[in-house]
């Protein structure tokens, strides 16, 4: 079955995973050099360029997650929950202040001091 540039086969039009192709060779040939690899997959219709085996190689080596991407802002971290008597003391200074939205403001300011 022969195999269009885009990396789909003629027929079915399922999408061929170079990466996965790339892995599972160096799966069975762990010593095996990017060129080798690259060579060995184009016998088997799968055209790939040595630099692509290398990334993927290397990928694998460092430990980094198949397939996830860091996408979007960064989580916030949050430090856990807050005692009971750190909330009353909160309650006590809001009181003072006058209202949430004023306690607020002032931690906003003193944040930007700091």
């Amino acid at each position: 079955m022969a195999e269009s540039t885009s990396g789909h086969r003629k027929g079915n039009r399922r999408k061929l995973n170079k990466s996965a192709a790339i892995r599972d060779y160096l799966q069975q040939h762990p010593d095996a050099g990017p060129t080798e690899v690259a060579r060995k997959l184009t016998e088997q219709r799968i055209r790939v360029s040595a630099t692509h085996v290398s990334n993927v190689k290397a990928r694998l080596a460092s430990g980094a997650a198949v397939g996830t991407r860091g996408v979007g802002r960064p989580r916030k971290v949050t430090t856990g929950s807050v005692s009971i008597e750190t909330l009353v003391e909160v309650k006590k200074i809001v009181d003072r202040i006058g209202s949430v939205e004023m306690a607020q403001k002032a931690l906003h300011s003193l944040s930007r001091l700091i």
